[in-house]
């Protein structure tokens, strides 16, 4: 269970740090 929580805790990260890049890039 707990591997499964990391997998999907470094899924969320990658795709919140994904975001954050491309709401960077539209502001600039």
């Amino acid at each position: 269970a707990s591997e499964l929580n990391d997998i999907e805790r470094v899924k969320y990260i990658k795709a919140g740090r994904w975001f954050l890049a491309q709401m960077d890039g539209r502001q600039k």
